[in-house]
Parts: C-alpha cells; structure tokens; sequence
C-alpha cells in the first residue's frame, strides 16, 4: 500500500476523520439555492402546482406539474418535490449521461434530448421523482425553472421559500456520533 492511500480502518492514516464525515454533509456547491416548504405554514392551495405545469407546459394542470402537494398523515400538505442532491442517485444511475448537475447552481437537471426514458433515474431516487413525460419518451423533473422558481413566486401563504442551502441546514453538532471503537468515535478536544 502507497503511503498515499488511506486507510478508514487506520486512525494514524487520518488527519481528522470526524472532519472527513462532516465533509460528506456539507453542500459542494456553495451559495446554491434550494427550494424549502414549511408544512406550519402551507394552506394547501395548490397554487405552486398550477404556477409550474404553467411555465413548464404552458397549460395549468396539477397531473402536469413537476411538484405535488399530498395531504400528509396528520392533516398538514407536504410538498414532493426535486430536492437536488448534494450527490445525485439519479445522475449516478442515468445509462446516458442525460442528468447533469450544474457545478455553479446546484441544479440537476435531464437533457431530454439524451434521454432514452428508461427510468433508472426513478428507480435511483429515493422518493422516485423523476417521471415520463407525457408524449416524449424522456423522463422530467423539477429544474428550479433554471434558477427562478415560480412556485415560490405565487405562494401566498409564504410557505415556500428559495433559500440558500447553507443558511438553512440544522446546526451540526461539535462532534458526530459514531459507534464505539471506530476512528473519529467520541470528540476531538481540538474542535
């Protein structure tokens, strides 16, 4: 083994492996927007629904809309949507190459030109958000509208907001907790 390699179950081989887990979390991008719904504050309206199949396919239709608010379990609406991963599944299972991330924006988006609607995208999702667009053999998702979002424009009730990532994670804690006996297991008293 090169002395350049490294070796997760070798603690000398890490300089600070709790920083290595917290790099994992962080946004790669920073400064990108993402798109936040508060369920406290949504009214249900739908307005978000009609606002994207209206800039996306000119007509307004919820079936055609690129987010869905479901009545969730407690009587709250929770918006489904695209949340453009930090680390895409969707990109990573795309046979062709068709989803791209935008390295600037944070924006994943499908070149419907390249792809071939196979649906390994869906499948790589864990909420199964892209879907086959009607008439085109080429499967669809929520691209921020390229960085100006209608849904957030005609939200009312200011339950959607586009926000920077960064600005809105949950506090980290000092140290991650990881299970006994692993590198990086407990706090640094350097941190």
């Amino acid at each position: 083994m090169s002395s350049s390699t490294i070796n997760p179950h070798n603690q000398d081989s890490r300089q600070n492996p709790t920083q290595d887990i917290r790099q994992k979390f962080e946004p790669t991008e920073p400064g990108t927007k993402v798109i936040l719904h508060d369920t406290s504050r949504c009214t249900g309206c739908r307005q978000c629904m009609t606002a994207c199949s209206f800039k996306n396919f000119l007509t307004y239709n919820y079936d055609l809309s690129l987010c869905k608010i479901i009545n969730g379990p407690n009587g709250e609406f929770i918006r489904v949507q695209c949340y453009h991963c930090a680390d895409p599944m969707c990109m990573a299972a795309c046979p062709t190459g068709a989803i791209q991330k935008d390295p600037v924006t944070g924006i994943v988006s499908i070149d419907k030109m390249q792809c071939i609607g196979c649906k390994s995208c869906t499948w790589a999702c864990p909420i199964s958000i892209p879907q086959l667009q009607r008439g085109l053999k080429a499967m669809t998702k929520c691209n921020q509208c390229k960085g100006d979002p209608s849904c957030h424009k005609v939200c009312s009730a200011k339950a959607i907001q586009f926000v920077v990532r960064s600005e809105h994670r949950p506090p980290q804690p000092a140290c991650w907790p990881l299970p006994a006996g692993e590198a990086g297991a407990g706090c640094d008293s350097n941190e």
